[in-house]
């Protein structure tokens, strides 16, 4: 519990794999980071088995000493570790992950994993994000926000528009400009 309230990032090691996550050693206690706290490089994803016995940095999620229950995060520590580059405004680059009914999940090239909230796609309605959208596709984004308290990171399209739909119109002609865009983006509503 004190590391937890000090909010400090301890190397864990990994002793189990799980569907939904993975067992580490903390301080000789056992702790679960689910899957949706790892930041791991897209090839690391297909050989899961190798992180066994290996070292995690991690923050604290949550601890629970009456409920014998310890969650920690892997993306909580990458995200600050990253926070120059991720700030507000920035651009960054990454492939369509997953996509879910609010949105598309979208990995950076070291594995760490934002969302593009469907509001977030274009300043022009979008309904089914599946219907712009495709699982692989190469996205440039402009970071919204970042949350430090559980490591999430909030992305969006719609800020790179020079009009309403050009993200559903003519996306290869705003990626392609987004590309040339250095330094940050002015966040607008």
């Amino acid at each position: 519990e004190s590391l937890h309230r000090a909010d400090v990032s301890y190397n864990a090691t990994v002793i189990a794999l799980a569907d939904a996550g993975a067992t580490v050693e903390v301080e000789r206690l056992p702790g679960f980071v689910p899957w949706s706290h790892w930041q791991l490089p897209e090839a690391a994803w297909a050989d899961r088995k190798a992180l066994l016995g290996s070292r995690l940095p991690v923050k604290f999620l949550e601890v629970d000493a009456g409920r014998n229950r310890m969650v920690v995060s892997h993306r909580r520590h990458a995200v600050q570790q990253r926070l120059d580059e991720l700030s507000p405004g920035r651009l960054v680059s990454g492939r369509v992950a997953k996509l879910v009914p609010f949105g598309a999940v979208v990995r950076l090239a070291d594995g760490l994993e934002g969302l593009l909230h469907v509001s977030q796609v274009s300043r022009l309605y979008v309904q089914n994000v599946s219907e712009v959208l495709t699982r692989g596709e190469e996205l440039t984004c402009v970071v919204l926000k970042v949350d430090l308290a559980d490591g999430s990171l909030a992305l969006s399209t719609k800020m790179l528009e020079s009009r309403p739909g050009e993200m559903l119109d003519d996306r290869a002609a705003l990626l392609a400009r987004s590309s040339q865009i250095e330094g940050r983006v002015e966040l607008r509503q």
